[in-house]
């Protein structure tokens, strides 16, 4: 595993949702495919020692042993609730804009188009929204553990108000639930987000 620091420009800090007053950005190579990806939009711990793979080696199909898609109702809201304060600094960083997340780029991109600001507030297009997807599909989500997540959001979600429908559903939400993937099953986020979308099409998985 490669990693790489250099100097971060203002546009590659905008579309990855991080600190625009940070300096540098880290980089790191799959040791496999030998693409080179953001640390922190991959997920990956910053250390040469360790080796790194983005995901470009996972066949999912009947086999594919996973955990948390196949937790009964009951383990799914236990563990969801054990989430908590993950869950609350998750919503909190994307409200400030402060967590990786190519799906706060997307939006911060349309709120520029308009010329408004936060991004938080703004509503999006029906194209956009199919794009970004939401987890009204991820079908082992029971509708409790969503209720779950929620309650845990709406605190922070009301402190900063005009929160858009469409912000929490379409950017909070799946940033979350590829979180408790990655927690659950071991993955890194490239990992955990090429599930996601597994889930989003289950025709594609037929071990769901």
């Amino acid at each position: 595993m490669d990693v790489e620091m250099e100097g971060a420009d203002e546009d590659q800090t905008q579309d990855h949702g991080e600190d625009k007053n940070r300096e540098t950005v880290s980089w790191i190579s799959c040791d496999i495919c030998k693409r080179w990806y953001h640390v922190a939009c991959a997920g990956a711990r910053d250390n040469v020692e360790d080796i790194f793979c983005c995901g470009c080696h996972m066949v999912i199909s009947k086999e594919t042993r996973l955990t948390m898609p196949h937790l009964s109702t009951n383990l799914m809201r236990a563990f969801v609730s054990s989430k908590k304060k993950d869950i609350e600094t998750i919503t909190k960083e994307l409200l400030l804009g402060n967590r990786a997340s190519w799906r706060y780029a997307m939006m911060e991109r349309i709120a520029e188009e308009h010329g408004r600001k936060p991004v938080r507030n703004v509503n999006l297009r029906n194209a956009t929204r199919f794009q970004l997807g939401s987890i009204a599909g991820i079908m082992f989500l029971s509708d409790r553990s969503i209720e779950i997540i929620n309650a845990f959001m709406k605190p922070v979600t009301d402190a900063y108000p005009r929160t858009s429908f469409d912000f929490s559903h379409y950017v909070i939400y799946p940033e979350i639930v590829v979180h408790l993937l990655q927690q659950k099953d071991g993955f890194t986020k490239l990992q955990a987000e090429m599930l996601y979308e597994l889930f989003r099409h289950p025709s594609h998985y037929t071990g769901i």
